[in-house]
């Protein structure tokens, strides 16, 4: 698959967070050297937490029991005026003005812009705060509750409306939301003003929890007592999706959708106009280190994998570096953000953080930076724009017994790329080894490039986690070359023997 922008990283930024470390307050008074950073390493930043948070949610958070505590671990000298409300506890689509209002958002957005870096902000399609204006004054537009419902399920409106809290049909529900329904037109029709309004402030929005809208799933979630139907002249038919994305594209027509997604969903999402979803099946099996599954999952066409955003940690997830002993994370990682879609970066996961933060914080816990980390991020983030990584055909190489009897061939991930789709002069192809097992493992990785039969090649390495064995030569840099017959890499493939949790990436060429 030829991918002519190549893959995209982006950047998540808790924006109450980052403003408090910035020493800012306004998002407009953003230091240059911030935004310059972001520019040298990013295409995009996803600023989470803009908009006007709910008086309600800000309410239940100070005084959750639970939450209290978990803010406690993540921040032990937290006090009450460090918890806030949740983000996806939406009181109004206004930038707060804690953050300077709209017009900072604007300035920042511009300034962005200048440095080619665009902005993603998040868009809430299942729920809002329980105060959000449409709440208050149209609960038309919301699951209402009927005899039957239970009460830890439901609230009450001042106008009297008792409605549903917002949920995932796995949980329980989210007490500070309010559950809007996308059964009903009216609803389909408000939840377009407001994405609309939301897009133009934007280049792309991230779709919380998008799933949970398709049809078919939203009738199961709502298929429970208590919920009361819309009434047939306001029954929307097919899917919300369409509807919405449509809306949009006709007024800004290269606007970015990204949808997280789970439960298998993501094929559907695509085909309704969503550019890239979630791949948490592949983050899954990185952390476990199970490299045969990890393999397979990104086995299907391979133009797909040009539409999945590829993660280590979000604000959902763990910490990475305390979730992951440290070679499986560098392991892990050298997967993740070399493979083409949309690769993303957690706040504080470039210094290693440890400590998850609640999003309802203001401020974390000081860390020690660590170094040895980070600097390995900086080195793959550069290997990463590695033109043939962003240009060239990717796909998916299925490793082989090293010889009859060896079974260890299962703890490889391996990719690789086509460099003449890349348009880089004289370019060498791409080929990517990483051995997620905790045992040392040997495999032959049979290449199906152009360009390296009846011919000798070179094998050099660019880039690995761990410390490799010597080569038949070294480069200038030192790092080790091989030479191999071309006919052998095609069949039987070439042989890689790797440590325990470490991958290597080579270059493969005349």
């Amino acid at each position: 698959m030829i991918c002519p922008h190549g893959p995209h990283d982006i950047y998540e930024i808790n924006t109450r967070l980052w403003l408090g470390e910035l020493g800012v307050t306004r998002l407009g008074d953003v230091p240059d050297a911030a935004i310059d950073a972001l520019a040298e390493r990013f295409d995009w930043v996803w600023l989470m937490g803009v908009w006007t948070p709910s008086p309600y949610a800000e309410y239940a958070a100070k005084n959750h029991p639970l939450l209290r505590e978990e803010c406690r671990r993540a921040l032990p000298d937290v006090t009450t005026e460090d918890i806030v409300a949740s983000p996806y506890a939406i009181g109004a689509y206004r930038v707060s003005d804690r953050l300077g209002g709209p017009g900072e958002l604007a300035r920042l957005r511009e300034r962005l812009a200048r440095r080619g870096v665009r902005l993603m902000l998040d868009f809430v399609p299942n729920h809002t705060g329980c105060d959000h204006p449409l709440a208050l004054e149209r609960p038309e537009l919301y699951v209402g509750a009927g005899p039957g419902a239970a009460a830890g399920d439901t609230f009450v409106t001042p106008s009297g409306a008792r409605l549903f809290h917002g949920r995932d049909p796995h949980f329980p529900p989210w007490t500070d939301t309010a559950q809007l329904d996308a059964r009903r037109r009216s609803t389909r029709r408000a939840l377009g003003d407001e994405l609309l309004a939301v897009a133009r402030q934007c280049d792309g929005v991230r779709c919380d929890m998008a799933m949970l809208l398709l049809r078919d799933v939203f009738e199961r979630t709502w298929d429970r007592a208590g919920v009361l139907a819309p009434p047939p002249a306001d029954r929307a038919g097919g899917e919300l999706w369409p509807e919405l994305v449509d809306r949009v594209r006709a007024e800004m027509p290269g606007f970015v959708f990204l949808a997280e997604a789970y439960w298998g969903t993501e094929a559907r999402l695509h085909a309704l106009g969503f550019d890239f979803t979630y791949d948490k099946t592949l983050y899954d099996h990185l952390v476990e280190g199970r490299a045969r599954e990890a393999l397979a999952q990104v086995g299907g066409e391979p133009r797909s994998q040009w539409r999945a955003l590829r993660f280590l940690e979000n604000h959902d997830e763990e910490r990475a570096a305390a979730r992951m002993p440290a070679d499986l994370y560098r392991a892990a990682a050298l997967v993740t953000f070399t493979l083409p879609g949309m690769r993303l970066l957690h706040h504080g996961q470039l210094e290693g953080a440890r400590r998850r933060v609640p999003v309802q914080l203001t401020r974390r816990a000081a860390e020690p930076v660590d170094h040895d980390l980070a600097r390995f991020l900086r080195e793959l983030a550069v290997v990463a724009r590695d033109p043939v990584l962003r240009a060239g055909a990717w796909m998916r190489v299925e490793p082989r017994p090293a010889w009859d009897g060896n079974a260890s061939h299962d703890a490889f991930f391996a990719a690789a790329w086509d460099a003449s789709f890349a348009g880089v002069a004289g370019g060498a192809h791409r080929l990517l080894a990483v051995n997620l097992a905790t045992h040392r493992a040997q495999c032959r990785l049979p290449l199906a490039l152009p360009g390296l039969a009846a011919r000798q090649v070179r094998v050099r390495e660019l880039f690995a986690t761990g410390a490799t064995p010597p080569g038949e030569a070294r480069a200038e840099d030192g790092r080790p070359i091989q030479l191999r017959a071309g006919d052998e890499l095609t069949d039987p493939g070439l042989y890689v023997e790797l440590p325990p949790r470490t991958g290597q990436l080579v270059s493969i060429g005349p």
